[in-house]
């Protein structure tokens, strides 16, 4: 099995998750409301 497809993939969804929790980490109670 190819690695680096893998390693692509997870990175992906490593910077979808880190942009996807950025305005939670910069306005917790404006992305709880």
């Amino acid at each position: 099995m190819p690695i680096l497809p893998c390693t692509l993939d997870h990175n992906s969804l490593v910077g979808a998750a880190e942009l996807a929790w950025q305005p939670v980490l910069d306005d917790p109670l404006g992305a709880l409301a």
